[in-house]
């Protein structure tokens, strides 16, 4: 059911963030699930989804659980420097060991 979010327009910044959030938090290390989460989280960036910072950070915590520490680190980073007081972002950063 949730590949076909997107099948309603593909155009809607929305869809993509909430299929992207549904994959991310279900994936339980399901490789395919964030990296498909990955790509409509950059879908919805593509899109200038107006709370970008939610999708940076989710695209952090993606590449977290697939063990790509280089690139949440990368992500969380730009997260912070659109929200500095973003807690889930904050604790991410300090999980990778950069406080």
């Amino acid at each position: 059911m949730l590949d076909d979010v997107n099948l309603i327009d593909p155009f809607i910044v929305e869809a993509h963030m909430l299929l992207a959030e549904g994959l991310r938090r279900t994936a339980l290390r399901d490789t395919k699930k964030l990296e498909r989460a990955l790509d409509e989280y950059q879908a919805a960036l593509d899109l200038k989804v107006p709370y970008r910072v939610e999708a940076l950070y989710g695209q952090a915590a993606c590449h977290e659980a697939l063990g790509d520490k280089a690139a949440a680190l990368e992500k969380v980073t730009a997260a912070l420097e659109a929200d500095p007081d973003h807690k889930e972002a904050r604790a991410l950063k300090e999980r990778l060991g950069k406080p």
